[in-house]
């Protein structure tokens, strides 16, 4: 799961890259790259906080730190998750 997390983290930088560069030509079509990638976004943060919350190596202290991150700091929070715990997720 750890790679699809890096693979879809890589995918929202990409498209946020060309939905801005879209948006900035007003192209006709910079509005579906931006749901595109919001939705991607929104699955991005839920499937971190389950991560998140369904590890059992973590205290509670730790998950809620982690689980406001994601959600507060937006995919920043999930990539330092997703760097910082390495190996001790899900253990």
């Amino acid at each position: 799961m750890k790679k699809f997390l890096i693979f879809l983290f890589t995918l929202i930088t990409f498209l946020i890259i060309i939905s801005a560069y879209l948006h900035l030509v007003h192209s006709t079509i910079a509005s579906y790259f931006i749901t595109a990638t919001l939705l991607l976004f929104i699955t991005f943060d839920i499937l971190c906080l389950a991560w998140i919350y369904r590890s059992k190596s973590m205290n509670k202290s730790e998950k809620w730190m982690y689980g406001i991150a994601v959600v507060l700091v937006g995919w920043i929070g999930g990539l330092l998750y997703l760097v910082r715990r390495k190996n001790n997720i899900l253990n």
